[in-house]
This record gives structure tokens, C-alpha cells and sequence, in this order.
């Protein structure tokens, strides 16, 4: 824990500013679905799943700056240390399952839309999963990367750039690097179903704006899943990181806020210029609509003729 590691001061307050934003802009996306809520919306649990692991990711980046140590001399805490260094190796996990669950909820829900028969409704057990496997996940390997952090103090230490404590000298991290190449592969792979059914089916949705729309969000977050590979792979195959790494790594969950969080029902709850009457909404969804993604599916009559809603009431 030397000064090496406090070299660039530059990367290390732009790291944990990105963290600091992309939490906070977590933390106003649910407030807005809570409120958007209490006006009717619908969200899935997978979508709060989805926010608060974002949140739990960007305050275990944080942790040190949060404890006023991001550039103690000579070091920060220990004990802090290890605990940060289980966080950060558990949140990649965490986030990463709960985004998967978030695109399977929408591919689902597609495949729902689009079938040509009458479907079941979805078991409240599948939603369950999707909620609970992430969570989970990020409690075995915060356990596992603890009690390896405590029994083996001596390899706990600030990563390279110093922006993060972490497990040093030891082949374990790539071992999470590992995972989430395997969950950006199966995200971006879901990406691309849900792309090419859209594409397939562009005749029976209903307006042409609402396609772009759904187009570019879609885009824009696979984007990020190969984002995320790349990382992913850099770290996996070589011994070193750049800056870059820790750049991409705090852009993240800004940018998950930001294609998450612009849906139009969210953005209208700040328009308080603009007081709120259902009544006078532009675009209300047909009786038969499909609410893609983020809604809660199981409200919906999947046997009813399947269209896709309009363009400014489509919350993915």
C-alpha cells in the first residue's frame, strides 16, 4: 500500500465520482418507479432487482471514499480493505446476474407476446428465481472472498491504480473475471434473440416509432454487454490493467441509469412543472398490449391478440 499506487490522483477521484453518480442516478430511477407505481405502472421485481444491485455495486467501489480512506497514507484500514476487496468481488457477479434476469424477463415476455398460441401464465415461482439467484450469488462468493481475505491477510492490498482494494498475488480474482465473461456472453446472446424477434415480427407493432425506440435501447445496452466482455477478457488474459479498466469499469452504471432510467413514465414523475392527470397521458396503452421488460407480466392476458405498445409508454 505504498505511494505507487496514489500516482494518478486524476483517475482515482474520476473513478469514484463515476461510482458516486451512477449510484445516486440508481437510487432516482427507483424512486421514480415507486412513484410511477403509485400511478398505475407495474414494474417486475426483477427491474428493483436490477436497480438496487447497480446500487450495492456502486457503494462497494465507493466503500473507501465513503470511509474518508481513498487516499489515507500509508494506507487505508485493513480491516476496511478486506471488506471492500470481498464487495468488489462479489458485485460484478451480482450486477451481472440481475441484468440477466432483467433480459430474460424481457425475452420472455417477447416470446410470450409473439407466440401464436394461447400461453400460461408465467409461475410466480419463475420470478422468484430471477429475483433471488442473483442475490444469492453475490452472498456466497462476499462469504467466500471474505474469509479467503481474512485468513490470507497479506494478499489484500489497493489495486494497481489505487482506486479499489483488492486481492493481490493470487489467481482468484480471474476466477470472477471468468464468470462474467460466461454472463456478458449469455447477455449479449439474449440481446440478440430479443433483437431478431422484434426485427422478425416488425409487422405487428404498433407504430413505427415505437420500433426505433425499442431499437435503440436495445442497442445502446448491448453495447455495454460488449463492453463488458472486452473487460472482462482484458483481465482474464493479462496480469496488468490500464487505466481504462477502472474507467470503463465506474462508466457502467451511469450508463445502465441512463438506458434504464429514460423511460418516459420515470422522466414524467420529475416534470413537476407539469401536474399529472392520466386522463390527458398522450399515448395509453391499447387493452391488448404487451408491456415489454421491466412491468410485471403476470398482470397482463398473454392470451389476448398480441401487440406491442406505443412508442411513449413502452418502459424498456
Amino acid at each position: 500500500m505504498d505511494g505507487h499506487h496514489y500516482r494518478n490522483h486524476s483517475l482515482v477521484q474520476a473513478f469514484v465520482a463515476l461510482q458516486i453518480i451512477g449510484g445516486s442516478a440508481f437510487v432516482l430511477v427507483v424512486l421514480s418507479a415507486f412513484v410511477a407505481q403509485r400511478r398505475g405502472g407495474s414494474r417486475h421485481p426483477t427491474f428493483f432487482s436490477f436497480c438496487f444491485s447497480w446500487i450495492i455495486f456502486c457503494i462497494s467501489y465507493a466503500l473507501l471514499s465513503f470511509a474518508g480512506q481513498q487516499v489515507a497514507v500509508p494506507g487505508p484500514d485493513h480491516g476496511l480493505c478486506v471488506v471492500q476487496a470481498a464487495l468488489v468481488y462479489a458485485a460484478p457477479p451480482l450486477a451481472g446476474s440481475a441484468t440477466v434476469s432483467l433480459v430474460t424477463h424481457l425475452m420472455l415476455n417477447v416470446l410470450s407476446a409473439l407466440s401464436e398460441s394461447p400461453m400460461k401464465r408465467r409461475s410466480s415461482m419463475m420470478s422468484v428465481i430471477l429475483v433471488l439467484v442473483p442475490w444469492i450469488t453475490w452472498v456466497a462468493v462476499l462469504v467466500g472472498v471474505l474469509l479467503f481475505g481474512v485468513h490470507h491477510p497479506d494478499l489484500v492490498g489497493l489495486s494497481p491504480n489505487g482506486t479499489f482494494c483488492a486481492l493481490v498475488k493470487t489467481s482468484l480474482p480471474k476466477l470472477t473475471s471468468v464468470w462474467a465473461t460466461i454472463a456478458s456472453t449469455v447477455l449479449f446472446s439474449q440481446e440478440v434473440i430479443v433483437a431478431v424477434l422484434l426485427y422478425r415480427n416488425r409487422d405487428i407493432i404498433s407504430g413505427f416509432g415505437q420500433s426505433i425506440a425499442m431499437a435503440i435501447r436495445i442497442g445502446v445496452f448491448t453495447i455495454m454487454g460488449i463492453a463488458a466482455i472486452a473487460v472482462a477478457l482484458v483481465f482474464t488474459v493479462t496480469e496488468k490493467r490500464g487505466v481504462q479498466f477502472d474507467v470503463l469499469l465506474a462508466s457502467i452504471p451511469l450508463s445502465a441509469a441512463v438506458i434504464f432510467g429514460s423511460q418516459w413514465d420515470l422522466l414524467r414523475v420529475w416534470m413537476f412543472w407539469k401536474p399529472y392527470d392520466a386522463d390527458s397521458e398522450p399515448a395509453q396503452r391499447s387493452e391488448h398490449s404487451v408491456v415489454l421488460s421491466t412491468v410485471d407480466s403476470s398482470q397482463t392476458d398473454l392470451s389476448a391478440p398480441r401487440h406491442l405498445p406505443s412508442t411513449d409508454r413502452e418502459p424498456v
